[in-house]
């Protein structure tokens, strides 16, 4: 492949753009039926009024009188949205992709079941919490919300854990001198099983290359993969990530502050509620939040998201100067035939980047990668200051896929033994 020519742009299928229309609009009608309806359940009264009801049946029971309140209320707004979810997960998809029956509402349920453990945890704590600083309470919540938000986003950075015996040790002598160039210690490298990139961090980091990458990416390709997950770790970009959802948390508990607690001042007297603290205005802050997280929160993590990962793009091709291959790889999974009919998404149009696009789409990464090459023109990378400038990783030979960077070596070799079981 010559290192200076253009991959084309992939497109998308007949029907893909139509298809993903449908699914973001039904998608936005089910967010709007589950945080519109405790909106409405709070303004028409209902919701002061069921609590009543509810102080009767408990006896007065504060603690009883929350955990059913909040039980029933997240249960009819769970059934009152499967019809919505119905048509998303199930009668918008092709036969052959869609989920059984059972599995789907096994699912919904579970939700609704977490749905219903948030509220209740919220609706027991945040009288104590308006006691103890009835100004400052939403600080108080936004501090304890940042463990929180370094599991969940950690979580969902890191690939599951994969048995050893599916992987064989590699030594590479290129992810060597890669990991000498950052200054960082040598990640050993498996390969086998179905993942490819970096699994865990710090000490229990490794190099994962799966069966199928290892047979169908070239060299470059597949250190230009391992540069672009490197480049997460030695970045940080995942307490980068965390601290901004702290910020956008932070900014949601205000708003629930400050407009819940307006409008429980206001509509207090014609809606007998007396406060943000009883349970009756937790249906609005229920409202205010998802609302607020769906068109806001949301969008704005995930455009960091997408920035982090082409900032990770940018910074594999500083390292490795394989443009043309690294555009074809993604050209490639732009094609690939394992998505439901009508196909894959490769672009998107603006309200799906807006709501819902956590990752950039094919063709922003193969225009990138077409595109960024700073050094032709002998300007610095973006990232020279994490690796260094200088020459590249991989050579116009390796970009060719003709021959590893060291030459006369392999660019992987079995290890002595097996990964330990």
């Amino acid at each position: 492949m010559d290192a200076s020519a253009l991959v084309a742009l992939p497109v998308n299928a007949p029907g893909v753009d139509a298809f993903t229309l449908k699914a973001d609009l039904i998608w936005l009608l089910r967010q709007l039926v589950i945080f519109g309806l405790p909106l409405a359940y709070f303004f028409s009264g209902f919701s002061a009024r069921f609590r009543d009801r509810v102080a009767v049946w408990t006896s007065g029971v504060y603690q009883f009188t929350v955990i059913l309140f909040a039980f029933i209320s997240v249960a009819v707004v769970t059934l009152l949205s499967l019809p919505v979810s119905y048509w998303l997960e199930i009668a918008l998809q092709p036969p052959g992709w869609q989920p059984s029956i059972t599995s789907w509402l096994f699912v919904n349920l579970v939700r609704g079941f977490y749905a219903f453990l948030y509220v209740t945890g919220a609706a027991l704590v945040l009288p104590f919490l308006t006691l103890l600083s009835p100004k400052r309470w939403w600080v108080i919540v936004a501090v304890f919300a940042i463990p929180v938000l370094v599991l969940n986003i950690s979580r969902e950075n890191n690939m599951p854990p994969q048995p050893d015996a599916r992987y064989l040790q590699i030594n590479s002598d290129t992810l060597t001198t890669l990991f000498k160039r950052c200054k960082v210690r040598n990640i050993p490298l498996f390969v086998g099983g179905e993942l490819t990139g970096i699994d865990g961090s710090g000490a229990d980091a490794r190099v994962l290359l799966s069966a199928t990458d290892a047979g169908e990416l070239s060299d470059a390709q597949f250190l230009s993969k391992i540069a672009h997950e490197l480049k997460h770790e030695i970045a940080s970009d995942t307490l980068t990530t965390v601290g901004f959802a702290t910020l956008l948390v932070s900014a949601g508990l205000f708003l629930i502050f400050s407009v819940g607690g307006a409008a429980a001042r206001r509509f207090g007297p014609r809606l007998r509620v007396k406060g943000i603290e009883d349970i009756g205005v937790l249906p609005l802050l229920v409202g205010i939040a998802g609302l607020y997280w769906t068109f806001i929160g949301a969008p704005a993590l995930n455009t960091v998201r997408r920035g982090n990962e082409l900032d990770a793009d940018r910074f594999a091709l500083e390292l490795t100067h394989a443009n043309s291959a690294v555009a074809g790889m993604h050209a490639a999974a732009a094609g690939a035939t394992t998505t439901a009919p009508p196909g894959r998404l490769v672009e998107y149009d603006p309200l799906h980047t807006y709501l819902r696009a956590s990752v950039p789409s094919d063709v922003e990464r193969v225009q990138l990668a077409n595109t960024y090459k700073p050094w032709a023109s002998g300007q610095p990378g973006k990232y020279a200051d994490l690796c260094g400038a200088g020459p590249a990783v991989v050579t116009p030979a390796m970009e060719k896929g003709l021959a590893p960077d060291i030459p006369g070596e392999p660019f992987m070799e079995p290890a002595a033994k097996p990964a330990a079981k």
